[in-house]
């Protein structure tokens, strides 16, 4: 930091000089118009910094031989600057001092920059300065996919002392057409294994899942389960990929035992769960958010009233549920159907009406049906978060009623920041799940 200040200070100084010697010379010249004042170094300094912060400009103190920035006409130092503008200055005084045709090396160009800043920042010094050629080094997703008409590296490895391995990504088709560059940004140099799940970073799958798999994996949300099943086959099929491997994570969506099989051959794991949200009304999580507010005796009493409604509520939409079961079946069923054979078409209409026959759904429908009954005869809650597809009517009613009030993002926050609580729930619902 010391080294950096000092170079800071030193660039200040350079700008003033150079800002005092145009000046001489404009006074000398025997032409002076208002072109060659608007084009000396102070003027381009104040010019860029207008684009991003309007509000200040600069001014010149030529016996210290430093800037002053004004605001509403206020004069204040440097130091009195925030980070983020004295990173800003920093970056346009040594793109303004750069030689023409350079190479402009920056690391970590978002460092002390928020979003809007450092995009900002970037678009409008490669603008100024296209002449030069930038080379970013950087890890933040946010800032590697704004830059437009720029090729993409990836340092696949690296040897001591001079041995790079090198991917110019804007060749490799098969990456670009497998994966989005928001995602690939992210995936490329991983080493740790890679989780790919439903949702998004600011939702539950990604929250429990980085929670309990934090220290084996790199969990990346990727919205649907399609989606993950997808990345999922082309990472690990991948032969540039190859230095590392992928898993992939999804809810069971009232999936059979013989679809959750087929896809854990292929690394992709079903939860224990129909859904995601049921996690949070397992005896473990429910327990541990209510027993720092309640008694022992009360944290008992609320739980059980909140299963007994929860069962209450599964057979009163018992029909429902059991539809929901069939259209999951049926849409499985038809996303894998092919007829096997080129026919006429009635021979191709009565080929499928056979396979729809032979499907007995009737039976399907009333096998289920006798599951939920018998979950329900039981009480086997357990069983109930497995099949159970209700988590708006768990979440954001039973839940709030007569657990606690805001109940889903106390249990949210409680496993994320609860260690021994994330390793309960890996211990109790996830050792099925093993990234080799």
């Amino acid at each position: 930091m010391k080294e950096l200040s000092q170079l800071f200070s030193k660039l200040i100084t350079v700008v003033v000089n150079e800002q005092i010697k145009e000046e001489h010379s404009i006074i000398n010249s025997e032409v002076i118009d208002n072109e060659s004042k608007n084009n000396t170094i102070l003027s381009k300094l104040n010019s860029l910094w207008k684009n991003l912060i309007p509000d200040i400009i600069f001014e010149m103190d030529t016996t210290n031989r430093t800037l002053i920035p004004m605001k509403n006409n206020q004069q204040y130092s440097l130091n009195a600057m925030s980070d983020g503008e004295k990173a800003i200055l920093y970056y346009i005084c040594q793109i303004l001092l750069a030689e023409e045709n350079s190479f402009i090396v920056v690391d970590e160009p978002e460092t002390f920059l928020n979003a809007s800043n450092f995009n900002r920042l970037w678009d409008t010094l490669e603008s100024y300065r296209r002449d030069c050629r930038f080379i970013y080094i950087s890890h933040v997703i946010d800032f590697i996919v704004t830059r437009s008409n720029a090729d993409l590296l990836w340092c696949k490895s690296y040897t001591y002392p001079d041995k790079w391995d090198i991917k110019n990504l804007e060749y490799e088709d098969e990456l670009s057409r497998m994966f989005p560059k928001e995602l690939l940004s992210e995936i490329l140099g991983a080493r740790k294994p890679i989780l790919f799940c439903e949702g998004k970073k600011d939702k539950l799958d990604y929250i429990i899942y980085n929670s309990v798999f934090r220290d084996e994996v790199i969990v990346c949300p990727v919205d649907g389960h399609n989606q993950v099943i997808q990345y999922t086959r082309a990472y690990n099929k991948s032969p540039i990929l190859s230095n590392n491997s992928a898993f992939g994570i999804i809810d069971a969506d009232l999936m059979s035992e013989e679809q959750i099989s087929s896809y854990e051959e292929e690394g992709i794991f079903t939860l224990p769960f129909n859904e995601i949200e049921m996690i949070l009304f397992t005896e473990e999580v429910m327990c541990s958010v209510l027993e720092g507010v309640y008694m022992p005796e009360e944290v008992k009493d609320k739980i059980q009233v909140f299963k007994d409604n929860f069962f209450n509520l599964v057979e009163i939409e018992n029909e429902a549920i059991v539809q929901q079961k069939l259209k999951k079946h049926m849409d499985n069923e038809l996303s894998n159907y092919r007829i096997n054979n080129l026919q006429t078409g009635n021979e191709m209409v009565s080929e499928v009406k056979e396979w729809l026959d032979n499907l007995n759904l009737p039976m399907i429908e009333e096998a289920f049906s006798n599951i939920l009954q018998q979950i329900n005869w039981n009480s086997d809650y357990r069983e109930l978060l497995k099949v159970s597809p209700q988590k708006n009517s768990i979440s954001k009613g039973l839940a709030n009623k007569f657990l606690d009030s805001k109940y889903e993002e106390k249990a949210k926050n409680k496993i994320k920041l609860d260690k021994t609580l994330s390793n309960l729930i890996k211990e109790n619902y996830f050792s099925h799940i093993t990234f080799k």
